[in-house]
């Protein structure tokens, strides 16, 4: 495709600059929703991502050299291979020889720029489904600019964000726009804002219809679903199945009794978070699940101590009957990512290890690589932006 470009860089450890981009209804109905998306501190603290000063390239024709390839497929690890990237795209994956053996003439042709992966293990990178981008402005008072490095040092490639508190959907278009552009340190972003967003709350279903299409102006990837009343819920997921914007929802309890995942999956819904939804949607005795008479939504001991308990009150395995007699076979996917797999175990867990950046190689795009040789102390990240 036009204008991809490629970027590398090798960066020493420690690496804390971790990452080389390459390339209501009455009011108080309504409230639920209100109350978990707080709104802006009065003073918002400037929080900004600097400009990238790592990196090499675009090049042409890229060439991996050497290297082992597990593919995610689940079959074993190969190699050695040559991998071959040309226009921002993985054009060619050639065995070349045998573990200790290579073949000369079954090697690509040179390319403009190479890489010697020998003794490297190349994968699929990482694709975190559920985050939300920090800032300076969150109780946590962490930089977004190390959020987003601390996820590519760790291979994540791609996240899909899941709705801010404290921002705009303008203020992550942003950084997911000077990602695209090489400009920032940062993975791939895809961007759902959460649909009950602040500060301009809505109580019909003409209003929430209207959301849906200003957020596909803006240029949203999806929209996320959590605490809004069901009439407006599935207002919201028509339209945006209707405009070409994807969905998912955290079916929380303040609002599934009323409308539980496979119910919004016949609307149109296409994802889940936190399986909230599912095992209401499985009742046969009951539409609401046993809550403890001293039950606070609000204590999370209460919430998640009794989330615990609703698959013992649902359906059980093998059912024929669920919900009220009907077979459902909901048409909603946990998430729309399905390419991503796991790194290896590495004999030590990385969050703790004062060497957990060691050699670690990210190659993604769409087909995303992860390379890593812990015992090399140097990191080599590459993203293809497609």
């Amino acid at each position: 495709m036009n204008g991809m470009k490629l970027t590398i860089s090798w960066l020493g450890s420690p690496a804390f600059v971790f990452r080389v981009t390459l390339l209501v209804a009455a009011a108080w109905v309504i409230q639920p929703a209100v109350a978990q998306l707080a709104p802006p501190p009065a003073v918002m603290v400037d929080d900004p991502i600097p400009h990238r000063t790592e990196g090499t390239g675009p090049f042409k024709r890229l060439i991996l050299r050497g290297a082992y390839m597990i593919d995610g497929t689940g079959a074993p690890a190969r190699g050695p291979i040559d991998l071959v990237v040309e226009g921002n795209r993985i054009t060619q994956i050639k065995l070349v020889g045998a573990p200790g053996r290579i073949e000369p003439n079954l090697r690509p042709e040179k390319g403009d720029h190479e890489i010697d992966m020998s003794g490297y293990y190349i994968m699929p990178g990482f694709i975190n489904t559920h985050v939300h981008t920090f800032s300076l402005n969150h109780q946590q008072k962490t930089p977004t600019d190390y959020i987003l490095k601390l996820w590519l040092i760790n291979g994540i490639t791609s996240v899909r964000d899941l709705g801010q508190t404290f921002h705009q959907p303008g203020w992550l278009l942003d950084i997911k726009r000077r990602s695209e552009r090489n400009e920032i340190v940062a993975p791939r972003i895809d961007v759902y804002p959460f649909f009950a967003n602040l500060p301009h709350p809505f109580s019909t279903v003409e209003e929430a219809k209207a959301r849906i299409r200003d957020f596909k102006k803006l240029g949203v990837d999806g929209v996320k679903f959590l605490g809004t009343p069901t009439n407006l819920t599935v207002a919201g997921i028509e339209e945006a199945r209707r405009v070409g914007l994807r969905t998912t929802i955290h079916n929380d309890q303040l609002q599934v009794s009323e409308g539980n995942v496979v119910f919004l999956a016949e609307h149109g819904l296409q994802g889940m978070e936190h399986w909230y939804g599912l095992p209401e949607s499985m009742f046969v005795d009951r539409s609401i699940q046993h809550y403890s008479n001293n039950y606070i939504y609000d204590d999370e001991q209460d919430r998640f101590g009794e989330a615990g308990t609703l698959w013992a009150q649902a359906a059980p395995p093998g059912s024929q009957e669920v919900g009220g007699g009907h077979r459902h076979t909901p048409q909603a996917a946990v998430h729309h990512h399905a390419d991503f797999c796991a790194l290896p175990r590495e004999p030590r867990p990385m969050a703790r290890d004062p060497r957990p950046l060691a050699g670690r190689v990210c190659v993604t795009g769409p087909v995303g690589l992860l390379a890593t040789q812990p015992a090399e102390p140097r990191v080599l990240l590459v993203r293809l932006d497609d």
